[in-house]
């Protein structure tokens, strides 16, 4: 009869001490780049209710998965951290939650990771459970939550606009580049490196970005629009093969960078934060025609 007592009592403190162990915490639309979520408890938090009556070691063993319940990613619990819980409550960041040094992550989502730092734009959830440190058994039903990943557009660029022909004697004075900014707008300063390309004879515009020197290279912050003065660089006159007078043509485009000087991912193969070029044609002062 004792016996059974015994077991009985051993069975509420552990129910006591498992039940709403923890309390999971998410952002519903945190960054894309999962590195950035490192130290912020605005992003995850996971507070850990710990009972005076048991002492145990535990590890945080999460899992991300997309909205069809597919597992991308997880805690390698043989590496891990482990934990004591103590009695009282204990507020763990990403750097516990999700380190990733301890996560694995599957095929595609791997790549994305490896490439720009990033999750691929979705919907997922998080999913955190604490098991115990030695046979990972669970202690505790899992915590999960929703977020999501919104894809950044990238500016898209207005002027000058695709085609349009510049006055040459205003060219040369001043030419205004104006674009739109990045969307949904980052909570840091985003950087915008314009860069300007002169399309030579027997070019096209992806050819001249490819393989030739800007003649413009300028980084900008806080604005989305550049008055950029050539002194002197739009000076010579263009011909084609039969030395017939045509438009300079020029092509340009903005390549779009976090705060640390990383590039913005659109959620595209290239992930380096590059707009959809533009080009434009400068009227030579002699009659010309459109190449």
């Amino acid at each position: 009869m004792k016996k059974i007592i015994l077991i009985f009592v051993i069975n509420i403190l552990a129910f006591s001490v498992n039940a709403q162990i923890s309390n999971l915490i998410v952002s519903s639309n945190p960054p894309s780049k999962i590195a950035t979520w490192s130290g912020q408890q605005s992003v995850i938090t996971l507070i850990v209710t710990g009972n005076q009556a048991v002492q145990e070691n535990y590890k945080i063993k999460t899992e991300i998965l997309t909205s069809d319940g597919t597992v991308i990613g997880k805690t390698d619990l043989t590496r891990s951290r482990s934990f004591v819980l103590t009695s009282g409550n204990t507020r763990y960041s990403a750097d516990d939650v999700l380190p990733l040094e301890y996560m694995i992550f599957n095929g595609i989502f791997q790549n994305a990771l490896n490439k720009s730092g990033r999750l691929p734009s979705d919907s997922y959830q998080i999913c955190t459970q604490l098991v115990n440190a030695v046979d990972y058994a669970p202690l505790e039903t899992p915590k999960c939550k929703s977020f999501n990943v919104a894809a950044m557009q990238l500016p898209v660029l207005m002027k000058p606009s695709l085609e349009e022909v510049l006055d040459a004697v205003k060219a040369k004075s001043a030419i205004i580049f104006r674009w739109t900014p990045v969307v949904p707008k980052p909570n840091y300063l985003v950087i915008y490196k314009l860069l300007v390309f002169e399309v030579l004879q027997g070019q096209n515009s992806t050819q001249a970005i490819r393989s030739n020197f800007p003649i413009l290279e300028q980084n900008i912050s806080g604005t989305t629009q550049f008055i950029w003065t050539p002194l002197g660089i739009l000076k010579d006159t263009q011909t084609d093969d039969n030395d017939v007078v045509v438009n300079k043509k020029l092509v340009y485009t903005i390549q779009t960078f976090d705060e640390k000087g990383e590039p913005l991912s659109d959620g595209s193969i290239s992930g380096d934060g590059v707009s959809e070029p533009s080009y434009f044609f400068i009227a030579n002062e002699k009659k010309a025609v459109k190449e």
